[in-house]
């Protein structure tokens, strides 16, 4: 599979794809998704988290008025009140063959069918409802028209927030690169809510960079902010994953409109809102994930989970993780890129 960079923020964040899992609905039989949450809860209860254990709550709020999708809250430990917004899902994209509408996202929110952009192709067949599950957690199940089903479970573990995507195949079509848009919100979080994009950092060559980091200017952004300083609109950034590299990245243009690709490649799919002293990080990681992504406005940022390939009669999931973290982010970002090597050693996927 080749992938090619495109003028739009759309085709850039589309240039994805992602892992296989078993075709059992039960996420206990989804032996690689197990083994890989028991990697990573190790990593953050290790001695480079200082933040004291504690497992978030997670519960439903109102639906984000933009897109009518529902947005999850979880608890976030560093100061009364604090709590992140995480939209699930922003959108659900995929391909199928023949689909003259391959642009447009397979899935959104209350799947109403139209926003101001996108006209959705396959709308719920009922109304979403979450479930509470056993943990303290949340479950989604929603049949769409075409025979699919889409599937989330966001469930609390110790300093971390763990967000599951499924899909259920039922149509005679095969589904291809498939990526789950969730959108984390930490502007609710006190020492989190800078929405200048140095506040968001990644792993390059082992060392923790921001959106500046290659010496490009971010001056770029002053048309689209108000005096006071605030955003007027959506400003994008992002950025590839090594091993995830579009074939023309290096000949495209770096800048245009309101996006911004980053001139380096990052290590991992994972990235950190900070707080100024990085003593406070919320960091997402996604082991499928092929960019890093940060949107000023809102802020949110992303390393969206993907599945390369859903067959007719499979169900498959992948999974990402939002970790709370008090402490050495270059030492934890170094240790997660290392957990990230041996995971995907060890996925076993048949598409590598």
């Amino acid at each position: 599979m080749r992938y090619v960079l495109m003028p739009t923020i759309l085709a850039a964040i589309l240039l994805v794809s992602g892992c296989s899992a078993p075709e059992s609905i039960q996420l206990r039989e989804n032996a690689y998704v197990e083994s890989t949450l028991a990697k990573v809860k190790e990593l953050v209860q290790s001695d480079l988290n200082r933040l004291s254990p504690v497992v978030p709550k997670v519960w439903t709020g109102e639906y984000f008025a933009q897109r009518h999708t529902p947005i999850i809250y979880a608890s976030a430990p560093w100061n009364a009140g604090d709590e992140c917004w995480l939209e699930v899902p922003e959108y659900v994209w995929g391909q199928v063959p023949g689909d003259p509408q391959n642009g447009s996202p397979l899935y959104y929110g209350r799947a109403i069918g139209t926003n101001k952009n996108w006209t959705m192709r396959y709308r719920s067949l009922e109304d979403p409802r979450w479930t509470e599950i056993e943990g303290g957690g949340l479950a989604l199940d929603n049949p769409l028209e075409g025979g699919y089903v889409v599937r989330f479970r966001v469930l609390p573990h110790d300093r971390m927030v763990e967000v599951r995507f499924g899909i259920t195949n039922n149509s005679p079509n095969r589904l291809t690169d498939i990526r789950c848009q969730l959108c984390m919100m930490p502007h609710k979080i006190k020492s989190l809510a800078e929405r200048w994009p140095t506040s968001s950092k990644m792993l390059a060559e082992g060392k923790i960079i921001t959106w500046d980091a290659a010496g490009q200017d971010l001056s770029w952004l002053d048309p689209y902010r108000n005096r006071d300083g605030s955003f007027k609109q959506s400003c994008f950034f992002l950025a590839p994953v090594a091993g995830h590299v579009p074939d023309n990245w290096a000949t495209q243009e770096r800048r245009y409109g309101s996006v911004m690709w980053l001139d380096r490649i990052v290590d991992i799919p994972a990235v950190a809102k900070c707080s100024r002293d990085e003593e406070n990080c919320l960091i997402v990681y996604s082991p499928f994930g092929r960019t890093a992504f940060y949107n000023c406005l809102v802020p949110c940022f992303h390393a969206d989970p993907q599945m390369n390939l859903i067959r007719p009669g499979e169900t498959r999931w992948t999974t990402s993780y939002y970790m709370m973290l008090s402490g050495d982010l270059q030492g934890f970002m170094a240790r997660l890129a290392a957990l990230h090597k041996e995971i995907r050693r060890d996925d076993g996927v048949e598409w590598q």
